[in-house]
């Protein structure tokens, strides 16, 4: 989905690039490059064809043909090759400017990936940060953060956060100053306060959905997330340095 949104000179190679015996199903949609209202996706599924075709028929019979017709036409026209030359360029710019906030007003010892695309980062804080706690003490402040345990079904990822970089502003500046505050509070208090049971944890995830599909989020603020496997940089106390090339 992210792969249209390399900030390199070539597109990433999918998996379906490699595939000899159309073994491997390659799905898509536009909801990240253009717009997640349309939900519009598609799929290339080699030998599997007449069995996707069946499951589309059980499952969703119809699609608004008129979307589907209107990015077609995008696409035909040269308008999307465009657009994404476009937003490579401006979302290259933003993660640049978050993964800065971030170096400056994080607790040292942060850590942050650093994407060759997309507008995602990942952030790893010191061990005595609890990011559902820093999720909570943010919500007060009306900001909403996504934290790393709601990404897996284990005990992992408990001090680490998710942030969209596809929207910058001075407001979301200000909103990253105030989560690196939370953040810093928690690491200055050694990690003292009490640390959630598996219980805790799944009703803690389980309100946080519930809450967030009826919260209208900070639109400055918006976090999304990248795989947390993706190379990270050990942050010094201090800010990065002050120019990245388009590819970091």
């Amino acid at each position: 989905v992210y792969g249209d949104l390399a900030f390199g000179p070539n597109r990433p190679a999918a998996a379906k690039a490699f595939d000899e015996k159309g073994l491997v199903l390659y799905c898509s949609s536009f909801s990240k490059t253009l717009a997640p209202g349309y939900r519009i996706g598609w799929i290339v599924p080699g030998r599997y064809l007449q069995k996707v075709e069946r499951l589309k028929a059980h499952f969703n019979i119809a699609t608004a043909s008129p979307t589907q017709l209107a990015i077609a036409e995008f696409l035909t026209n040269g308008g999307y090759d465009h657009h994404l030359r476009t937003i490579r360029r401006v979302y290259s710019r933003q993660v640049v400017k978050m993964r800065d906030a971030v170096g400056r007003f994080f607790p040292g010892g942060t850590r942050v990936t650093r994407p060759e695309g997309g507008f995602i980062l990942w952030v790893e804080m010191p061990g005595e940060v609890d990011a559902l706690k820093l999720y909570e003490e943010a919500l007060r402040e009306g900001i909403s953060v996504a934290p790393g345990a709601i990404f897996t079904a284990g005990d992992k990822f408990r001090n680490c956060i998710r942030l969209n970089a596809a929207f910058w502003s001075e407001r979301a500046e200000q909103a990253l100053e105030t989560v690196g505050g939370i953040g810093e509070g928690f690491k200055q208090r050694g990690g003292r306060h009490r640390l959630p049971s598996d219980g805790d944890k799944v009703k803690q995830c389980v309100d946080l959905v519930l809450r967030e599909s009826k919260l209208r989020p900070l639109q400055d603020v918006v976090v999304f997330g990248k795989d947390p496997g993706v190379e990270t940089e050990r942050q010094s106390v201090g800010r990065y340095p002050p120019f990245f090339s388009a590819t970091q």
